[in-house]
């Protein structure tokens, strides 16, 4: 298209309108609003470097070639080094779960943490989103992020009922205690590999500590559920193969 633009005026005013309000169009919304720049720019700059039709064959090649290694080397850095990232944030992050816990039982403020927990929750959505495939799907490491996400989102949900220095019941108190230890050893142990051992934990809290109120049974169980699913499922292959008849979550064969 920058190669037609340059080559009459007409052209040139035709196509800069269509092709700014195309890219604008199609590549715009609401998680990534100036996603269009670079492609105009590269439009644009383009234009500024106008070439005979013997050497479009040329440019086109080296396009399609710089294209090819920015992919692949963007493809290993989201893979292996982006995701690494990602969860080791992710770990910091999830440690303020167990925090908000212990002070709660302390008859601390939580505000802090609360705000922490709120402000990470719109971020994880922009990266989930940034993870669709070509199918406009989330991928697993997406899914990973989903599950996390809602994590957060059902905690401080939960926490809310003891943001109002409430009384808490000797109990409550020691379900609460013994779930803060829980948590903080998932979220010093939380690795992309390795999680088996959280897993069993979470399976043996379920199992061990029954005797509590019916809404903190649910309300907690919901949190572990999706806690196992989540663990279960991080692992550094695999994100981008998904289950044919739209199936996309992966399951042990038996």
């Amino acid at each position: 298209m920058s190669f037609l633009a340059g080559q009459t005026l007409i052209l040139c005013i035709v196509l800069n309108l269509f092709i700014s309000f195309f890219i604008v169009y199609f590549l715009t919304n609401k998680f990534t609003p100036k996603s269009y720049f670079v492609y105009g720019m590269a439009f644009v700059f383009m234009q500024l470097m106008p070439i005979s039709i013997k050497d479009l064959p040329l440019r086109i090649g080296a396009l399609l070639y710089s294209f090819g290694v920015i992919t692949i080397g963007l493809h290993l850095y989201s893979k292996y080094v982006r995701r690494k990232k990602v969860y080791e944030k992710l770990k910091e992050k999830f440690l303020l779960l167990p925090l908000q816990l212990k002070k709660v039982i302390l008859g601390k403020d939580i505000s802090q943490e609360r705000v922490e927990i709120r402000k990470t929750i719109p971020a994880m959505n922009q990266l989930i989103y940034s993870t669709r495939n070509l199918k406009y799907l989330a991928t697993e490491y997406g899914k990973v992020l989903y599950w996390f996400m809602m994590i957060f989102q059902r905690f401080d949900y939960f926490i809310s009922s003891y943001d109002k220095n409430i009384e808490i019941s000797k109990e409550e108190e020691k379900y609460l205690v013994k779930l803060a230890e829980l948590l903080e050893f998932i979220g010093e142990k939380l690795s992309i590999e390795g999680n088996k051992e959280s897993i069993l934990k979470i399976e043996k809290f379920q199992m061990e500590e029954k005797n509590i109120s019916l809404n903190l049974k649910e309300g907690i169980g919901e949190i572990l559920n999706l806690l196992k699913l989540a663990l279960s499922q991080m692992k550094t292959k695999g994100y981008h193969k998904h289950e044919k008849n739209g199936k996309y979550l992966k399951r042990k064969k038996k």
